[in-house]
């Protein structure tokens, strides 16, 4: 037996999917001879499946694979769509879903059948009506029956006939699109990969997907059909729990912080894998800079965005177990009256309420601004929890506004109205990243320490202020 595997690839194949590749290679559970078929930069993917398709036809092989550059499978499936072309002399895949704020399957079963996906070692196949190539198997014998047959179309037939001119060389336009008239009378385009579908039905072949098979689609994170069944909050999945795969991160010693990943996935009902994947720096903080230079609203409604607080409350709790929040400061706010300005997901506002402080947290994000609110609830830790500033009345021993200045247009109007909220002999505690271009959301400035002084403050300690006044 023979496969032949032509991965379609524009400028560049995923890391992960070339791992994938590798990994199913090595593992040729019969032992077969593999024929590796890439065709690289053509910008035109239905010309480009059809190319494949043709020189999968001059060889020996019985199955041809299929699969994008962008798709991350498990090796043993590599083998399950192979067989399962082979036993179905069909076309035998995995469904994949898009990548998009709000995903969906790629591709479409029949009206009534309802899809589980549960990865499994057993084959779970069902019949569908279009099939998108990202990982497919295809039979040699569709393919041969597809130059045996007349298409219906919309407007008529069409043939699958060798093409001289359109390409390097000649090719049968297997994944050409078409407009097809459905059964309620509507008109479809179908794209080269739907097209293929229809045509495999039309010669008397059916199409099937394994739902045993969880395909992932690699974009700002790892997407997978667990993405379309969110909770309430609907974090993003990759449908591999890291603390099965790579362990539990080591203990930083603060329940509130170690207690994170689980405390967001049973607010989310996610998984605590998935949760732990979304603290990374690289895929929090890349979904947050992709958001705000894509917003069309001004700054603080695109604070407000419920998309934003979802990945804000992983990108804030990956912070804070790197060290991010000021628990070096937690005894100069034990017992106190504390204002925690821009309090996040609530993680040092808690702490210092454990600390017998009185907390009043102020958060523009509903979402973090909510999730801060169960955590209060569930560790019975009293702190109250506002939207902005206005109508706080009385002054408090310490303000808090950590790394939340450079996030401000009018920086200079919020620290006034914060120093007015504060005792004369209160403290500021505070810490900005004025000078963090990396960070798309800040705004970038040089003189903050001469503003704080021009308010009278001085550094008693690092990013521990008090008015000079006080001091003398």
């Amino acid at each position: 037996m023979t496969v032949f595997v032509g991965p379609s690839i524009w400028r560049q194949l995923q890391v992960r999917t070339a791992t994938a590749m590798f990994a199913s290679m090595a593992s040729n559970p019969t032992d077969e001879r593999v024929i590796w078929a890439p065709l690289w930069n053509d910008a035109l993917i239905g010309r480009s499946r059809s190319i494949m398709c043709t020189e999968f036809l001059n060889t020996d092989a019985d199955v041809m694979v299929i699969i994008d550059d962008d798709i991350v499978w498990e090796p043993a499936d590599f083998w399950k769509i192979v067989e399962g072309a082979r036993e179905t002399h069909g076309v035998y895949g995995g469904a994949y879903v898009t990548r998009s704020t709000e995903p969906h399957i790629s591709s479409r079963h029949f009206a009534g059948d309802e899809l589980v996906f549960a990865q499994t070692p057993n084959r779970r196949p069902i019949k569908f009506q279009y099939l998108a190539t990202g990982f497919m198997a295809i039979h040699r014998d569709v393919m041969e029956s597809m130059l045996r047959t007349e298409f219906v179309d919309a407007y008529g037939t069409h043939r699958v006939e060798e093409c001289q001119l359109g390409a390097d060389r000649p090719f049968y336009p297997f994944f050409s699109p078409f407009f097809y008239r459905e059964g309620d009378g509507r008109l479809h385009y179908l794209s080269e990969d739907w097209a293929f579908s229809n045509r495999a039905h039309q010669a008397g072949h059916d199409v099937w997907v394994d739902q045993s098979i969880i395909l992932i689609h690699m974009g700002w994170y790892p997407f997978t059909v667990r993405d379309l069944n969110h909770a309430e909050h609907g974090l993003p999945s990759t449908g591999i729990d890291r603390v099965e795969v790579g362990g539990r991160p080591e203990s930083t010693g603060e329940p509130l912080i170690d207690s994170l990943a689980t405390d967001i996935a049973e607010w989310a009902g996610d998984t605590v894998g998935d949760v732990r994947r979304m603290m990374e720096p690289e895929v929090s903080a890349m979904a947050l800079n992709r958001l705000w230079l894509s917003r069309s609203e001004n700054e603080a409604d695109w604070y407000r965005r419920e998309d934003v607080g979802l990945n804000y409350i992983t990108d804030l709790a990956g912070w804070h177990q790197r060290g991010g929040a000021p628990f070096e400061h937690l005894a100069l706010a034990a017992g106190k009256t504390v204002l925690d300005f821009g309090c996040g997901i609530g993680t040092w506002a808690l702490a210092v309420a454990r600390e017998g402080a009185a907390v009043l947290g102020v958060e523009i994000s509903p979402v973090t601004r909510e999730f801060a609110a169960w955590r209060a609830q569930k560790y019975e830790l009293p702190i109250s929890l506002r939207e902005s500033l206005d109508g706080i009345e009385g002054q408090f021993d310490v303000v808090c506004a950590w790394h939340v200045f450079e996030h401000l247009p009018d920086a200079e109007g919020v620290l006034d109205r914060l120093l007015g909220m504060m005792k004369p002999d209160g403290i500021l505690l505070t810490d900005s990243g004025f000078n963090d271009a990396s960070t798309a959301q800040h705004h970038i400035r040089t003189d903050w320490e001469q503003v704080l002084e021009s308010r009278g403050l001085s550094a008693v300690m690092p990013e521990v202020y008090q008015r000079v006044a006080v001091l003398a």
